[in-house]
């Protein structure tokens, strides 16, 4: 391109670290800094999801970390977010809460809901009781966030846990969510749950075959 603006860069960032290609994408922010193209907020945020997805978690950091410094560009949440996200999926659960925690913002429900299911992957109780605990302080502790809960504790045999988990979710009335798939098609959307035939487009779609 005889032209390259910032969107052109971060086009490639994104494509490059989505589609497995992390330390490429990592070069690419490299190049960018190297060449003197003045970044924006999408920018970082491409490079520290392509850290995320390739589990570049030394790299995600340090880019992290210079956001301000060197770029100039203040975190937002979604840049907090791909930091914990990093961090979780490496199973540095400790760091993780320490960012979420140190964050100028309020953390949103979304942070701390895939932050509890980091826990559950790592078998952390105490910190996925924190991210219940603090859901709760959102007014974001439905029936998913105790379910995965009781799960937690089920997978540790901790089945006294599970028994109170289940009877305070009785208590409030809380029942498990059905199964539901949502599909667009010709720009209308249409959602399915999972034994409910009432739906009059549910026949159509049950005898679709494939070609």
């Amino acid at each position: 391109m005889t032209e390259r603006s910032v969107a052109s860069w971060n086009v490639m960032i994104v494509g490059l670290g989505n589609n497995g290609h992390g330390t490429e994408a990592v070069e690419l922010f490299y190049l960018m800094e190297r060449e003197g193209v003045l970044m924006d907020d999408l920018t970082l945020l491409g490079v520290l999801t392509a850290c995320t997805h390739a589990g570049l978690v030394d790299k995600g950091l340090s880019i992290f970390d210079r956001m301000m410094i060197d770029c100039r560009i203040a975190p937002k949440v979604e840049h907090y977010g791909c930091v914990v996200d990093l961090l979780s999926r490496a199973g540095r659960l400790h760091e993780a809460r320490d960012i979420i925690e140190a964050m100028p913002m309020k953390p949103t429900s979304t942070l701390w809901g895939s932050f509890l299911a980091a826990c559950r992957n790592h078998r952390s109780v105490d910190l996925a009781e924190l991210s219940v605990k603090r859901l709760a302080e959102l007014g974001a502790d439905d029936s998913g966030v105790y379910i995965l809960m009781s799960n937690i504790y089920a997978d540790e045999g901790m089945w006294d846990h599970v028994s109170r988990i289940r009877r305070f979710m009785r208590e409030r009335g809380m029942k498990k969510a059905s199964g539901r798939s949502v599909i667009e098609v010709d720009g209308g959307v249409y959602e399915f749950v999972n034994g409910d035939s009432s739906h009059p487009l549910k026949l159509t779609v049950l005898h679709i075959t494939p070609n």
